[in-house]
């Protein structure tokens, strides 16, 4: 091959190599433009969502993204906290500080891990967020993991789960607690104080007979009325509730024995002023006992409802009624 051979051979290489990098650089423009259309349509995605999407760095443990401001959605200006370090907890409920606290704590894994807690609004109120959370897959840029997460505002599916809480431990007939409200009720109590306190068991006397002979609406009445004067016969920070049946059952907190003597003359006296003034072909009467925790060896209240229990049903032997 002689020289000009050589320098056309040369020419042509350089030429397909000039060719071949225009056509690179037109496809990597190609290829940034579509990661651009990409991201924007990402981005609308991202702003559209009902939830807060956020990474973070696990190491610097600071917020890398998100796709719009929790400050803002809770009423707080820009300068109030610093969002890249997350919702300060100050910021949470007191009963859900040492939750939160174990969630950004915990091992992070692949796995979606999942928190309910409240955050409090500017304004002083409280709302619900499902925090969901896992590892995404290796950064490069960064020194440690990247978390992926998002946060809901769910604090009208938490009302919604407590009404039906609610409703599940309410008596439907009487507006009383019912034996599971009553229970829990109780041994909520019982955890923040565990004073003295005195427990009723009552039954309506001659109940059956009401119900057999003068109908089952008759027996309504006289379940709603009597419920009616229990409650209005204890204090606010006392527990009345429908055991179930004719049964009703009620937590005296801090209430000694001697305390009995006037709660009972309160509920009579209530009882005899409902028989005189309705004109009903029934009457109501009550038997009643009652316990002490911390007396006679009652240190449960399985212990204090079966005693109090006993003596009720004791009362009604000595007035003559069938068990």
């Amino acid at each position: 091959m002689n020289e000009k051979e050589m320098d056309e051979a040369a020419l042509e290489d350089y030429s397909r190599l000039v060719n071949e990098l225009t056509s690179a650089r037109r496809e990597l423009s190609r290829l940034n433009a579509e990661l651009r259309r990409k991201e924007a349509f990402l981005m609308d995605i991202l702003q559209v969502a009902p939830s807060i999407i956020y990474a973070a760095d696990t190491s610097s443990r600071k917020i890398i993204f998100a796709n719009r401001s929790l400050s803002a959605e809770l009423g707080y200006s820009p300068g109030d906290y610093n969002e890249k370090s997350g919702i300060p907890l100050n910021l949470v409920h007191p009963d859900d500080r040492d939750a939160v606290r174990e969630f950004r704590s915990r091992g992070r894994s692949e796995s979606v891990g999942e928190l309910h807690f409240r955050v409090r609004r500017s304004d002083g109120s409280f709302v619900w967020y499902r925090a969901r959370e896992k590892i995404a897959a290796d950064e490069p840029e960064s020194d440690g993991k990247i978390v992926i997460g998002s946060l809901e505002e769910i604090t009208g599916l938490k009302m919604r789960e407590l009404a039906l809480k609610t409703e599940s431990m309410r008596d439907f007939l009487t507006g009383l607690l019912n034996r599971r409200g009553f229970l829990e009720a109780v041994e909520n109590r019982l955890k923040k104080a565990s004073q003295r306190s005195m427990l009723l068991f009552i039954d309506l006397d001659h109940f059956k007979h009401i119900n057999d002979r003068y109908g089952h609406e008759a027996g309504d009445e006289a379940l709603k009325a009597f419920a009616h004067i229990l409650e209005a016969s204890l204090r606010s920070e006392d527990i009345p509730a429908r055991w179930g049946g004719d049964e009703f059952i009620a937590f005296l907190t801090g209430a000694a024995k001697e305390a009995f003597d006037i709660v009972h003359k309160r509920i009579l006296e209530q009882i005899e002023g409902f028989n005189l003034k309705h004109e009903h072909p029934w009457t109501l009467s009550i038997s009643v006992g009652a316990s002490v925790l911390g007396e006679d060896g009652i240190s449960s209240l399985h212990a204090l409802i079966a005693e109090a229990d006993a003596r009720m049903y004791a009362s009604r032997r000595q007035k003559g009624l069938e068990h």
